[in-house]
């Protein structure tokens, strides 16, 4: 008796592996963000210093875009080309 070309074992210990990871041309972010530079009042220059001082509030609501927030961040700067200080603010959604 002769075993037929394309026979497979069929044992309990045989499982079939499932593909790891992210699917092929899956995009591995969730959320893109547009971060515009803040720019002075004064110059127009982005270059800032370091930030000095950040104050948060928790408010939350909806941004002009449509974008929902959970606070509202200001951070002081200092302009790099005249000195002059400034407050950057940004609203976060936070998790």
């Amino acid at each position: 008796m002769t075993k037929p070309k394309h026979a497979t074992p069929t044992t309990e210990t045989q499982t079939a592996k499932k593909p790891t990871g992210r699917p092929p041309g899956s995009p591995n972010v969730r959320e893109t963000a547009v971060a515009v530079p803040s720019r002075c009042n004064a110059c127009g220059s982005t270059e800032r210093g370091p930030y000095l001082d950040k104050a948060e509030l928790d408010f939350g609501g909806v941004d002009s875009q449509g974008k929902p927030f959970t606070h509202i961040v200001r951070r002081r700067v200092r302009c790099e080309s005249c000195g002059q200080m400034r407050i950057d603010v940004t609203r976060e959604n936070r998790v």
